[in-house]
């Protein structure tokens, strides 16, 4: 689709919070927030009006819904054709709206809703009582009453599909990875003579990173090193600090920085991420890309365009298995150049693309 193929006069305005523009403010939704907003300006021509709407913040998960859902009740949106509201966040269409806007959301994920189970750290850390589990699945719920809705994964279309959302107003469009990620790979040099697996990713439960620390008990510490880095965030994670810590073969790291994120993961050998659930799974993605063996939870939620070209472990007795396999015999080069070929052909633009048809088919 070319930029001449948008209608005339389209007016988009894009809701998030405050920084959520900025890639450098965050994890996975704001690069895909950034990302979409620059590269849909670059794609739209002079057809296409986009503006962009920016809530302030508060100071917690629960503080963001309630004020995200308070402030759009009362927004005019200056008659804006299509409202897309690109967060996890409550949001409910002014009745006082013209009656031909149309309100998309992007869902990331429906886990609050599909899989409760899982995120118990989401439970216990924001709020105790009746309050947390509620705003959490209202503003997923809310994310059903959109006029249409973009899946960033084939399983996040399913999810809401099974919550009662029609298939015919859902379309998914998959998120990417910039240029930097197909920069020429250079030749590793061993840490110490280490084999060096990787994280990248937020610490909490539902990544599974016990899966890691257990793994690095099974192998020789003099030959593996284990590299964690990510930001626990709201979320609790001293039982898995003070577990790892003891562990001379693992090291925290903190947030990965932005600009020498390609660098980072150039620095493994492996990239283990042993989710229990992704609404998509970007680091997957990037690890792919910059050709690295990725070892994924067989028994993880993780989306099948994904997951493509990964190993697939059931407990960390396996993934011990996998890296001495991968120090001892190194990754077979054919099964390397698919998944990184793979895993480069999800871009930006394309996910700018994508959205730019979907406006077409709603407005």
């Amino acid at each position: 689709m070319s930029s001449a193929a948008l209608r005339n006069g389209m007016d988009v305005l894009l809701l998030a919070l405050r920084g959520d523009f900025n890639r450098l403010n965050g994890g996975g939704i704001q690069r895909y927030i950034s990302e979409l907003y620059a590269n849909m300006l670059r794609l739209r021509g002079g057809r296409m009006r986009i503006r962009r709407r920016e809530y302030v913040p508060a100071f917690s998960l629960v503080g963001n819904a309630i004020f995200f859902a308070f402030e759009s009740m009362v927004d005019s949106f200056n008659d804006a054709r299509i409202i897309h509201n690109l967060m996890e966040l409550p949001f409910a269409k002014p009745k006082w709206l013209r009656r031909d806007t149309v309100l998309l959301s992007t869902a990331h994920e429906f886990a609050p809703l599909t899989h409760p189970e899982l995120d118990p750290d989401i439970l216990e850390e924001v709020m105790t009582g009746f309050l947390t589990p509620s705003v959490i699945r209202i503003a997923a719920q809310s994310l059903l009453a959109s006029d249409f809705l973009i899946a960033n994964s084939t399983q996040t279309m399913e999810e809401a599909v099974s919550l009662g959302y029609s298939r015919k107003r859902v379309r998914v469009v998959n998120l990417g990875i910039d240029r930097r990620f197909s920069a020429e790979i250079r030749e590793k040099r061993r840490s110490r003579g280490k084999f060096v697996a990787g994280y990248i990713g937020t610490i909490r439960k539902r990544k599974g990173i016990d899966m890691i620390a257990q793994a690095s008990r099974r192998v020789d510490s003099r030959e593996f090193e284990f590299r964690i880095y990510g930001n626990a965030g709201i979320f609790k994670h001293d039982e898995f600090v003070s577990f790892m810590r003891h562990d001379r073969s693992i090291t925290f790291n903190g947030f990965a920085p932005e600009g020498r994120l390609v660098d980072t993961y150039d620095s493994f050998d492996a990239f283990v991420f042993p989710s229990l659930y992704e609404g998509f799974g970007l680091p997957i993605l990037e690890a792919k890309a910059r050709g690295l063996p990725v070892i994924l939870n067989k028994g993880g939620h993780i989306p099948e365009e994904v997951k493509r070209h990964c190993f697939e472990v059931g407990n960390a007795d396996e993934m011990a298995d996998v890296l001495q396999r991968l120090k001892a015999n190194g990754y077979n080069e054919r099964r390397r150049r698919r998944a990184m070929h793979e895993a480069r052909s999800f871009t930006w633009r394309k996910t700018a693309l994508d959205t730019l048809e979907v406006y077409n088919r709603v407005s």
